[in-house]
């Protein structure tokens, strides 16, 4: 028996405000006191940093898992042959960045050309493992898992470690595969929209 599927992902991509902003001055110009009419002007403001362009082919993709064999999945955490996502940037802004994150325990360093980016993928939690994205169909027993390039588990609605962006061109790969949970198994056609938020400093 088979199960038949696929999965849309949705990305968008926020810039924090993050930028230059003037505090409030005044000073007692030394002629003030002279007869006449007199004013003031205080002026402050922030500049934003525009965010990345993300790629028309990005913006959406529809990811066609094709037919899987129930004889693939037949043990809780079997996964299938993983499905390379690419989320695609350009115009990066570029410059020098700060890690604010106190409990970033990766040491990891930022150049001075890389902006810090964090990623949310956001879809509908597994009941039975929260960890992983629930299918929507006539299947069950299943669910789906993604994870980043380096392998690390990216889990549903929680923000993942900062990600160092180039200035201009980032190609960022992500990787969904389907897992066997320990529910009872049944199979079908199923579907699962996946949204990707990244929102940098």
């Amino acid at each position: 028996m088979n199960l038949f599927g696929h999965a849309v992902l949705i990305v968008a991509i926020a810039a924090t405000a993050n930028a230059l902003a003037s505090d409030n001055v005044s000073k007692k110009r030394e002629n003030w006191d002279v007869d006449g009419l007199h004013g003031a002007v205080v002026a402050s403001g922030m500049l934003v940093s525009s965010p990345c362009v993300l790629s028309d082919d990005s913006l959406e993709q529809e990811l066609d898992l094709g037919a899987i064999s129930q004889k693939v999945l037949e043990k809780t955490d079997d996964v299938t042959a993983p499905v390379a996502i690419h989320i695609v940037m350009d115009d990066c802004p570029g410059g020098v960045h700060q890690l604010n994150d106190k409990h970033d325990m990766r040491r990891n360093l930022w150049l001075t050309d890389q902006s810090v980016a964090s990623m949310t993928i956001m879809g509908d939690e597994e009941p039975s493992d929260p960890r992983f994205f629930r299918l929507k169909g006539t299947t069950s027993g299943f669910s789906m898992r993604i994870e980043d390039a380096n392998g690390e588990l990216l889990m549903p609605s929680v923000a993942e470690h900062p990600i160092a962006l180039n200035q201009g061109h980032n190609d960022l790969e992500l990787k969904a595969q389907l897992r066997r949970n320990n529910q009872p198994v049944s199979t079908g056609e199923w579907s699962a929209v996946i949204r990707v938020g990244m929102e940098y400093d």
